[in-house]
């Protein structure tokens, strides 16, 4: 009788812990979205197939967590394939937005929603991102997992208004991955600095249909994310360095993403370069001045060469009267013939002349001469500086040239 009692006793603990241990694991695997049917939430998911929605869901909820919010994703991919000589490397900028919303039955879990994507023209607005998982695991860190691909990060957000991660991963068909994603919340916006993120403003301009742009080193210099965006343009576009020129101030960017030009139509070579500068010629740039706040559109500004030297004389350089302000550097120096003359770079420190000759000069700024940007042309291909612009009757008349100019002069954004 003992006995019988002790085998009951037995087999209830065991169905006792047997039901604990199931109540654990429900618990700890609590992303029911990604790991099985949540009906209750799918349901409710229904309110945020709309731009409109998803706004609404913000704007009405009182506690939103600091992850809670539409993001701008820019996502930089990098992968070695495995070939017959050696690696073969590939690089690619893509850009998308995503809403991070909380899973109402489980508040520790967010859901990553799609919204829109300048590459994926399949992926559905509202369709959650399939296989990946977002947690929280104190105030401020989150624990991110790509079930799919088999990766985990866990991110900290210093501020409610940026974050990124990044991993590697090798892949069973020995390709070697690097991934950043580097988000920006684009709404609801808080008010607050990002200590951890300097922003740069230059202008640059297309060289060719295949995607070159010409601006300066120091715009560009040390940029993890290179941004170009235009009025002009249908969307942004990402860039990496080809060419660098730090002594002469000079860089040229490929287009990483450039799938969606109808900018040249037949228009191979936008602008031509000019053989004759003259002391006294009349030239205007086209840029993008004080970054953004002057607006979005870019603005031309008119002077003349005043010399063929730079400071002390410096032969790279020539001096012009045009009014320049930080965030036009980079930009084209054209003469009265549409012709490209020179690189500007942003007017000298007034401290520099202040301390050391006692005075704030006016309008004394500087472009580089196009002789330096021809070595870097030729390194691409020489072919580059051999042709002139394939624009067939260039307007005669600068303010008509201008319209010409503007939509391939282009604002460039640099985060380091």
């Amino acid at each position: 009788m003992v006995g019988k009692k002790l085998i009951i006793i037995k087999i209830l603990v065991i169905f006792s812990l047997t039901l604990l241990l199931n109540s654990c694991s429900t618990a700890y695997n609590s992303s029911p979205s990604f790991t099985s049917n949540n009906n209750d939430f799918i349901k409710e998911f229904s309110r945020f197939k709309t731009i409109e929605g998803i706004h609404n869901y913000f704007d009405s909820t009182d506690s939103l967590d600091i992850i809670e919010g539409i993001w701008d994703e820019a996502h930089r991919r990098v992968w070695y394939m495995p070939a017959s000589k050696g690696l073969s490397f590939a690089e690619q900028y893509n850009n998308s937005k995503y809403a991070i919303i909380r899973n109402e039955n489980y508040p520790f879990d967010f859901q990553h929603i799609f919204i829109s994507s300048n590459t994926c023209v399949t992926c559905e607005f509202g369709s959650i991102t399939k296989g990946l998982t977002i947690t929280k695991i104190s105030e401020n860190k989150y624990y991110i997992k790509n079930i799919i691909q088999d990766w985990k990060v866990i991110i900290e957000i210093k501020n409610g208004n940026y974050f990124f991660w990044e991993y590697e991963y090798l892949s069973e068909k020995r390709t070697w991955w690097s991934f950043k994603y580097d988000y920006e919340k684009l709404y609801p916006y808080e008010n607050k600095s990002r200590p951890d993120r300097l922003t740069s403003y230059g202008t640059g301009f297309f060289y060719s249909s295949g995607g070159l742009i010409v601006t300066n080193s120091h715009v560009v210099e040390d940029a993890d994310t290179i941004l170009i965006k235009s009025s002009q343009l249908e969307e942004n576009y990402y860039a990496s360095v080809i060419q660098n020129d730090t002594n002469n101030d000079i860089a040229i960017l490929q287009i990483l993403n450039n799938n969606v030009f109808n900018l040249f139509e037949n228009i191979e070579h936008p602008i031509r370069l000019s053989d004759k500068v003259k002391v006294g010629q009349e030239v205007f740039t086209i840029g993008y001045p004080l970054g953004n706040i002057l607006g979005n559109e870019n603005r031309a500004s008119f002077g003349r060469i005043n010399s063929l030297y730079g400071i002390e004389d410096d032969p790279r350089l020539m001096q012009i009267s045009n009014p320049l302000s930080p965030g036009n550097s980079g930009g084209p120096l054209l003469n009265l013939n549409g012709e490209l003359v020179g690189i500007v770079v942003s007017g000298l420190n007034a401290k520099y002349f202040y301390e050391n000759l006692g005075i704030i000069p006016q309008n004394v700024n500087f472009a580089i001469k196009i002789d330096y940007l021809k070595p870097l042309l030729n390194n691409i291909d020489p072919v580059l500086t051999q042709k002139n612009s394939t624009v067939e009757n260039l307007p005669t008349k600068v303010e008509d040239q201008i319209d010409y100019f503007k939509p391939f002069i282009v604002q460039i954004i640099a985060k380091r």
